[in-house]
């Protein structure tokens, strides 16, 4: 995705940072991700060459937060004084292999669900993924009583693809190609009317 050549931070473990883009398709995820490592380590927000794009505000995030409150688990932070040892710092683990659906994208994911209109409630929603993004939106979907519809490549992992239908999503498989998951998805949002919900952009 792209390299870490330095990590500039206030404490010993970093010492500098620079992040080189190595795949233009990554290019807006990484424009989030730089924006989140000045916010975190309190660096100098530094220009990039990027679009100007809509970035949630800590108030966003509060309220965010307190909508899906309901609907998560409250996962630990744990350490390893093994790993604090050989890297010289406190390092903090935020175990969110024990949210539901277990991965962190649930949060986002029950967040899009419960900010749905009733007629977009009604016609459900829709996203491609070949893993923790499709059981994500299955299981909120399921949960906020939606219907939810999950284009999957055909080269999906079984048990990501069985979690999807545990939660009650409607798979569409596909060939194992971008362009296949996001043209299956136009025809599947063209006949249902569902709401997309990206796998990633999607405030």
């Amino acid at each position: 995705l792209f390299n870490v050549l330095e990590v500039h931070a206030p404490f010993g473990c970093f010492k500098a940072t620079k992040i080189q883009i190595k795949n233009h398709k990554y290019l807006r995820q990484t424009h989030y991700l730089t924006k989140i490592l000045a916010i975190v380590f309190n660096l100098p927000l530094l220009k990039t060459n990027t679009m100007n794009h809509n970035i949630p505000t800590m108030n966003d995030i509060k309220a965010a937060h307190e909508l899906i409150k309901p609907f998560i688990h409250n996962t630990p932070v744990l350490s390893s004084q093994l790993l604090n040892e050989i890297l010289g710092c406190q390092l903090q683990m935020k175990c969110e292999n024990f949210q539901r659906a277990g991965a962190f994208k649930y949060r986002g994911a029950t967040h899009a669900t419960l900010r749905l209109s009733g007629k977009e409630k009604t016609n459900g929603v829709a996203t491609h993924s070949s893993g923790n993004h499709a059981g994500a939106l299955a299981k909120a979907a399921q949960i906020n009583g939606v219907t939810s519809y999950i284009v999957m490549p055909k080269d999906a992992p079984k048990t990501k693809i069985e979690a999807v239908k545990y939660y009650g999503g409607e798979i569409t498989f596909c060939e194992p190609t971008l362009e296949a998951r996001e043209s299956t998805l136009v025809q599947i949002v063209r006949e249902t009317g569902a709401t997309v919900i990206h796998p990633y952009d999607n405030f």
